[in-house]
């Protein structure tokens, strides 16, 4: 009786088989169950990983934050994310993407703890030194969207006047110049972009409207001709 010749590539698959390669590699003719975290389809040797549950917390808790920035808060926190500390919610609100900056804005304008606290710490975050006033304020109103009420505006442009003036000192002789200089080039900002305000303010103009600023004494012009 003629035996049946195996093929080449029969005989390189037995012998692999029977070498526990199969064992050691995972080899995709191998039988090893899916529940491992495996898989068996070519190519072979490809983990199968899950989504990673952090990950899916951290979209849990910006999704919260953005219609509720307490609740989403305090959900990070809950879940280990962030520590319960107002350096740490600040370095979460100015890093994280995704976060509605307008949501943003209305937490760090509330007049009540940790938001005053984690203003200040938010508002560190950002470099503005060797900055002209109105690249400064660029790249803080940048992180954010100022709300609507008047007190939260206040007190957030309070906080930027004086990190400001920190890193830059000699530019005003108060924090106070800074803080109301910053008012009026966002007005003046407002102004010339809004398409419903017809007479636009000149250079002139906005020089004249802030005479005796700096308590009392007149700004420099090239420092107002910049922030125009």
């Amino acid at each position: 009786m003629l035996r049946r010749r195996s093929s080449p590539a029969s005989l390189l698959l037995y012998r692999l088989w029977r070498t526990k390669i199969k064992d050691a590699t995972v080899w995709f003719y191998g039988n090893r169950p899916r529940e491992e975290g495996w898989s068996l389809d070519f190519p072979a040797l490809i983990p199968m990983r899950g989504p990673d549950p952090k990950a899916k917390m951290a979209n849990t808790g910006r999704k919260k934050f953005n219609i509720d920035p307490r609740k989403g808060i305090d959900f990070m926190v809950e879940q280990g994310l962030i520590n319960d500390m107002p350096e740490d919610i600040g370095v979460w609100l100015y890093r994280t993407e995704a976060l509605d900056k307008t949501k943003i804005g209305e937490y760090l304008g509330e007049n009540k703890e940790p938001n005053l606290t984690v203003l200040k710490e938010f508002v560190k975050l950002h470099e503005f030194a060797g900055m002209t006033l109105v690249e400064a304020l660029r790249h803080f109103l940048w992180s954010f969207r100022l709300p609507g009420e008047a007190q939260k505006i206040d007190r957030m442009m309070e906080a930027f006047a004086q990190h400001y003036c920190a890193l830059n000192e000699g530019v005003f002789n108060s924090t106070d110049t800074c803080y109301v200089l910053s008012f009026s080039v966002i007005m003046l900002n407002t102004s010339l972009h809004n398409p419903s305000v017809k007479n636009k303010p000149s250079l002139e103009t906005f020089i004249q409207m802030n005479r005796g600023l700096d308590n009392g004494a007149d700004l420099q012009a090239d420092l107002l001709t910049v922030s125009c």
